[in-house]
């Protein structure tokens, strides 16, 4: 199996995770239902900066990621198996999009 993150990566992510939960739990919240409202806000501010031509949109861009590789985490997923699959998905999608071009 590939690696998609770096072990770097990878602690960064358990780490950022286990402090979010906490955060998230020291309020009353629900983990997952605060990381989806976060990643809808995200997607809106990535469109939004970028239609103003604001080039930190790639750095909220990255946060989405974080968001998104919390969500796998959460799951209780394997990154690196979900990206081989996605990989695949994609492949086959646009290839499949470009035959019928």
């Amino acid at each position: 199996m590939q690696k998609f993150l770096s072990d770097f990566a990878k602690e960064q992510i358990r780490t950022i995770h286990a402090k979010s939960q906490e955060l998230n739990q020291s309020r009353g919240k629900d983990h997952n239902q605060v990381l989806f409202k976060l990643v809808h806000e995200h997607a809106e501010e990535i469109q939004q900066l970028h239609a103003e031509s604001n080039p930190h949109y790639i750095i909220e861009t990255g946060d989405l990621l974080i968001l998104c590789l919390e969500l796998i985490k959460e799951a209780g997923a394997n990154s690196d198996e979900v990206m081989a699959e996605c990989y695949k998905r994609y492949h086959k999608k646009l290839d499949f999009l470009l035959k019928k071009e």
